[in-house]
């Protein structure tokens, strides 16, 4: 049988320290594992300036 493969991206809140964003990286991978997705790869870009806010959150708190 063929599976369909997907690729999704998260914003997490750079605010978060660094066992929170681990936590949230488990609950996300726990839900997909739980459903009956496998994770094939993980990719981790750390902390980033974006070019805009998103809800009005100012995400440069590098």
């Amino acid at each position: 049988m063929r599976r369909n493969h997907y690729e999704t991206a998260v914003i997490i809140n750079a605010a978060l320290d660094d066992e929170q964003i681990e936590a949230v990286v488990a609950k996300i991978t726990g839900i997909i594992t739980d459903g009956g997705g496998e994770i094939s790869e993980t990719e981790k870009w750390g902390r980033k300036r974006l070019a805009y806010t998103i809800n009005k959150i100012e995400l440069d708190t590098m």
